[in-house]
């Protein structure tokens, strides 16, 4: 029985579309803290966007480079920090030369004989299982695709970026004509290989497995398989394809990682900032070029959310006051560290310098998440004993850091490191690169103000286009719902000087200043923070 959503002049009965106006949600992102940055690592689509988390980075990144290796070293033992606040997303740069391996897939003259023989009497050539094809190895620049050859039938490459000499093999499966068992092996540290991924595939695009799913390479392998993808040369025939033996991916290379250029790496950035995705804050994650750090704070902006980058560790107290000062930076997103200390290294055991930028997002996160709800603790400062802990061990000060100008480091709008009551090193400072003196060199202000405006970015992006009635109920219901749940969550407070300001934490104004044009002005007193604390002692008699 169809029921009709509008009525005409039959006697009938007709219901309307079910009005859900007034339900429009004006919730945020809650207690989620979301990271990205750019990486140098071992495995990776380079400049394509990867997800990751706690349990699966090292799986899809590679381990971090030995600290023998220098700066490159720093990135992943970032992330390695950053997953512990919260999953994130990376963009992998590398060097313009590096390059990945292919192998192409020809057949051998004895399959192609035995094949026009078989068409010659008319029957229909079978998989061959005592010939196999010929697997021809080359290496192509990350960013192009394989090319192929007059006489190829197939490229196969890695999807994942690792340029190791891992294996392949494509065994055909007995009584099952026209399937093949595609392996990948993995070679280890030793030398000793294993298997990485199975798949059952063929060349036939109708193909099912024995549980009725599609078996042709292409889908299965972009389906499937996290390491492989094929190129198929248009209008082949792979019918008497007979397979092929133990073949190694060589002459991959990912170039001089040392020399990674400013531009890779803002092309990696660029990918970063056009994501469709949502995240909570920029890393720098190992960057130390002061136009690429430029480049992540101006992200971090574009997006109205939260920065943490690191002046490189290797500078004394001085130089970093002088890098600093070198940025000529004026941007309330970012917050800026440094730690010129070596620690253990938690992956080979030696020691290792690498900086913070994941540890402050960490802080940051352990804030937000403690307010349950629509909002999260956005107005935590990341600093002091209860959060912003380095859980680092046996850190010891570089060689010739010099002495701390804390001072100096305010003016350069560095935050500054202090011990915990138990001896422990933290962060002890929550300032923004902002360079007036305002509330906005504040990064708790800045957090809550950046948060506020994603979320009525959100609620305006769903009335949008909508009649001037719903458009002023949705905004003004909305805006109130959420700088009321601020409120609630302590993040907005009865300003300071209510003879002027009054007592309410926010003022909101919604108005239609042309036929098309509204404009939602919202004016909020942010909670303070215990940044400074005076102690006035005194005698009685």
């Amino acid at each position: 029985m169809v029921i009709p959503s509008s009525l005409t002049q039959v006697a009938q009965i007709a219901v309307q579309a079910i009005d859900a106006s007034a339900t429009i949600s004006a919730g945020g992102t809650g207690g989620a803290s979301v990271f990205a940055g750019v990486v140098i690592c071992e495995k990776g689509q380079p400049f394509e966007l990867i997800s990751i988390n706690r349990k699966n980075w090292q799986a899809k990144l590679g381990k971090p480079y030995h600290p023998s290796k220098g700066v490159i070293a720093d990135p992943l033992r970032q992330v390695g920090d950053a997953v512990a606040g919260g999953d994130g997303y990376v963009v992998r740069v590398v060097a313009a030369d590096a390059k990945f391996p292919v192998l192409t897939a020809r057949m051998t003259p004895a399959a192609k004989a035995v094949k026009a023989a078989k068409e010659a009497e008319g029957e229909q050539p079978k998989p061959l299982t005592a010939e196999t094809a010929q697997m021809n190895t080359s290496a192509v620049v990350f960013g192009t695709k394989p090319q192929l050859a007059d006489g190829d039938l197939f490229a196969i490459y890695p999807k994942d970026g690792d340029v190791s000499g891992r294996k392949i093999e494509m065994l055909p499966i007995g009584g099952k004509a026209g399937f093949f068992t595609l392996n990948l092996y993995e070679i280890d540290r030793l030398g000793a290989s294993f298997l990485q991924e199975s798949h059952e595939v063929s060349f036939d695009i109708e193909a099912v497995d024995d549980m009725g799913q599609p078996a042709y390479i292409e889908n299965r392998l972009e389906s499937r398989s996290s390491a492989l993808a094929i190129t198929i040369k248009p209008g082949v025939d792979l019918s008497a394809f007979p397979g092929a033996t133990l073949s190694a991916f060589t002459g991959g290379t990912l170039g001089d990682q040392g020399e990674i250029s400013a531009q890779q790496v803002a092309k990696a950035i660029a990918v970063l900032r056009s994501a469709m995705v949502g995240y909570t804050a920029v890393l720098g994650l190992g960057v130390y070029d002061s136009n690429s750090l430029a480049a992540l704070a101006e992200v971090a902006e574009a997006r109205r959310i939260d920065s943490f980058l690191d002046v490189p560790p290797s500078e004394n107290y001085a130089g970093a006051v002088t890098f600093m000062e070198g940025m000529n930076l004026n941007n309330h997103y970012a917050a800026w560290y440094h730690f010129p200390y070596s620690a253990k290294d938690p992956y080979y055991g030696g020691r290792a310098v690498w900086g913070i930028s994941g540890i402050a997002f960490q802080a940051k996160a352990k804030g937000v998440a403690k307010v349950a709800g629509a909002v999260g603790g956005w107005h935590y400062s990341p600093a002091g004993e209860d959060r912003g802990v380095i859980n680092r061990r046996e850190c010891q000060p570089l060689a010739g850091i010099g002495e701390l100008d804390e001072e100096a480091f305010y003016k350069a709008r560095i935050n500054k490191l202090g011990l915990t009551s138990g001896g422990l090193l933290m962060i002890d400072d929550a300032i923004t690169s902002r360079s007036l003196n305002d509330y906005l060199r504040f990064q708790h202000v800045s957090s809550v103000m950046s948060s506020i405006a994603r979320d009525f970015y959100a609620l305006a992006r769903q009335i949008k286009h909508s009649p001037d009635g719903l458009t002023y109920d949705g905004l003004h219901k909305g805006m109130t719902d959420i700088l009321d749940g601020y409120a609630t969550a302590k993040a907005l407070v009865p300003p300071r000087n209510p003879d002027e300001d009054g007592e309410s934490p926010y003022v909101l104004t919604v108005e239609q200043d042309d036929f098309d044009l509204w404009t939602v002005a919202w004016n909020v007193c942010v909670t303070g923070t215990s940044r400074r604390i005076m102690g006035t002692p005194g005698l009685i008699r």
